[in-house]
């Protein structure tokens, strides 16, 4: 028996010996597909009677690209995937994915998970990290108001039976950590185009898991591009869903509000910053769905409305020094499809 490898001459042909020929092939192409195929070439005696085994080994980068284009039709670039089955762990690092007009769309610079065995006996799969290190999002709402976040979501099978309800997998992630995320929202369905970028963003949730009556803590914090501060802590469950916390909001400049502002006002804002907090709590019964506001505080400081450039010069609309709403509960609850109701006590206005 011999080898042979690219480059070297292989020795004379021997009748009565089985031969096995190896030949590494690399394949690298724009479109993602195998890059590695070891060939192997079994003759016995007569050369007429042979068998070819193919033995392919895929590269998992061009698994998870190939993969993503044949579901949602869209572009994907991944540099580098490290994979351990002995610790159980994944790292995926640079990828990218575009929409159909080549536009960024979801990125991230690192994602880690790190499974554990016991899956087995939590009977529900369990990570003890779920990590993703700068990830980006842009969301961008057309003229037409459409949103391409709906490319995410694979298109429907016409002739596919509706699958009956089941509740979600198990899932156990002890804690999810986002570190330094940016989001950009655009929107084109305005008087003008509106534009603003959020971030950075850490988050983390500790305990996240779908089993029944269990609950997890979650902790979110946004820099706002425009000088503002969004906290968020909370705790959820999610069978059956209920989640509660404290939102707040603080230093949110109003400038790019006026993008908003009902064409017909000639009006924009030129100054003006928004502080506003309050406590939530929502939770489901059966079909009812129902969330509660309460300890509300919304306060807008050095507002200033003047009249647009486009609609001539003149003096100031509306020069305000504060304004601060206080109080609540809101309350809001849907019996059905289609019956909300909504039920409010705002306590005190002063300015």
């Amino acid at each position: 028996m011999w080898m042979h490898s690219r480059g070297h001459t292989p020795p004379p042909h021997r009748e009565s010996a089985l031969e096995v020929v190896d030949t590494p092939r690399q394949v690298i192409t724009a479109a993602p597909r195998d890059i590695f195929e070891i060939e192997k070439i079994f003759t016995r005696n007569e050369p007429r009677k042979s068998r070819r085994l193919v033995l392919t080994v895929r590269d998992p980068r061009s698994v998870i690209v190939s993969e993503i284009h044949s579901l949602l039709g869209l572009d994907a670039t991944l540099e580098d995937v490290d994979i351990n089955p002995f610790a159980l762990t994944l790292r995926l690092e640079k990828f990218s994915l575009t929409d159909a007009k080549q536009a960024p769309l979801v990125a991230f610079d690192e994602l880690d998970v790190n499974a554990q065995l016991s899956s087995i006996v939590n009977r529900a799969f369990t990570l003890s990290e779920f990590r993703v290190v700068k990830p980006f999002v842009r969301v961008e709402r057309d003229a037409q108001s459409r949103l391409n976040l709906k490319a995410l979501i694979p298109p429907e099978e016409p002739n596919a039976e509706p699958e009956p309800e089941s509740p979600p997998p198990r899932l156990i992630i002890a804690s999810a950590v986002v570190d330094g995320g940016r989001i950009a929202v655009i929107d084109r369905s305005g008087r003008q185009p509106y534009e603003t970028e959020l971030g950075p963003l850490d988050m983390q949730v500790s305990d996240l898991n779908t089993l029944p009556n269990q609950e997890g803590d979650q902790q979110l914090v946004v820099q706002t591009r425009f000088g503002g501060r969004l906290e968020w802590t909370g705790k959820m469950t999610v069978r059956p869903f209920t989640a509660s916390g404290h939102i707040s909001l603080a230093g949110e400049k109003l400038t790019r509000i006026s993008a908003y502002l009902p064409a017909e006002l000639l009006a924009s804002i030129d100054d003006g910053a928004l502080d506003a907090e309050f406590d939530y709590y929502l939770w489901t019964r059966d079909d009812r769905i129902a969330a509660e506001i309460a300890n509300v505080s919304v306060a807008v400081r050095a507002l200033g409305i003047v009249q647009r450039p486009d609609a001539g010069t003149g003096p100031d609309l509306l020069r305000l020094g504060e304004i601060v709403v206080e109080g609540g509960p809101l309350t809001l609850q849907i019996s059905g499809a289609n019956s909300p109701a909504i039920l409010v006590a705002m306590n005190r206005i002063r300015n």
